[in-house]
């Protein structure tokens, strides 16, 4: 088998957003059936093609991989204009992958003009250009260093990796606390949707958010809940379990009730009481 790559269906965890992945040293190929289902023909060929490239070059450079993806599917204006939408559609808009998509317009163009001449008739500059145009007026402001990107946008990956984690251990560390230390609550919790309030995402998202750092130049948010943890990826909760079970039981019996929901709620009516003896008439 050396020299060729085997396609599976993967049905294993922690494929995330990924379609696909390669052993660049077996060459075995694995998709993410989640994602692979709903896929044409063209965009599992494409993928495929840019997962070989991987290992018949034996790096996990993704330009070095988009490269081989270009020479060997790009044979025309056509194929050429399918793999911008599908690598656009399937590579987030982050600044890690704002490299590889700026190389990757430059390619298509200059394979483009390599086709042309070859075959002319196989040419469609218009059509090339419009698909490396959607690609290029996401990646540019980036790369251009617009003043309008956020300070989320302008950071760096190890700097943004160390305000997820903290901000995610910060929210879900007050929704156990608050469920008196109940795990599987916090479990249940860290599975809904990003864009729902009481999930451990959404209140991480909103940490992160009351700092500033997704908004713009127009004082607005720039990335949604759900869309910020598509694209920076989502956090396993279990990571946590050691730490946020440390700081639980190092907490005063008295601190634990009053962040509780039941201590929330005796504060409440201890509050109420007072305001009550305050309020009422006097005889």
């Amino acid at each position: 088998m050396k020299g060729k790559c085997l396609t599976r269906i993967n049905y294993g965890e922690n494929m995330g957003n990924n379609p696909a992945k390669v052993n660049i040293y077996s060459g075995e190929i694995s998709v993410n059936p989640t994602i692979w289902n709903d896929l044409t023909d063209n965009e599992r060929e494409i993928i495929l093609t840019h997962e070989k490239g991987h290992f018949f070059n034996k790096s996990a450079n993704e330009v070095v991989a988009d490269n081989y993806l270009v020479k060997k599917y790009g044979k025309n204006s056509e194929k050429l204009i399918e793999i911008a939408n599908t690598i656009n559609k399937y590579v987030p808009d982050t600044e890690k992958n704002n490299y590889r998509k700026a190389k990757l317009c430059w390619n298509i163009l200059e394979q483009n003009q390599k086709n042309n001449d070859a075959a002319p008739e196989a040419n469609l500059w218009g059509e090339i250009i419009g698909a490396v145009l959607s690609i290029a007026s996401v990646v540019a402001p980036s790369l251009l260093g617009n003043t309008n990107r956020s300070q989320w946008q302008k950071s760096n990956e190890a700097t943004k990796n160390n305000l997820m984690y903290n901000a995610y251990f910060e929210a879900a560390y007050i929704i156990y606390r608050k469920n008196g230390g109940d795990w599987a609550t916090l479990v249940s919790k860290s599975n809904i949707t990003p864009d729902n309030s009481s999930s451990v995402l959404y209140q991480a998202w909103a940490i992160l958010a009351k700092q500033g750092l997704f908004d713009n130049g127009s004082s607005e948010k720039d990335l949604i809940p759900s869309t910020f943890w598509q694209q920076n990826g989502i956090p396993q909760i279990n990571t946590f379990k050691a730490a946020i079970q440390s700081r639980y039981a190092n907490e005063s019996i008295v601190t634990k009730f009053i962040y509780s929901t039941m201590g929330q709620i005796a504060l409440a009516a201890f509050a109420a009481f007072i305001l009550f003896q305050f309020l009422k008439p006097k005889k």
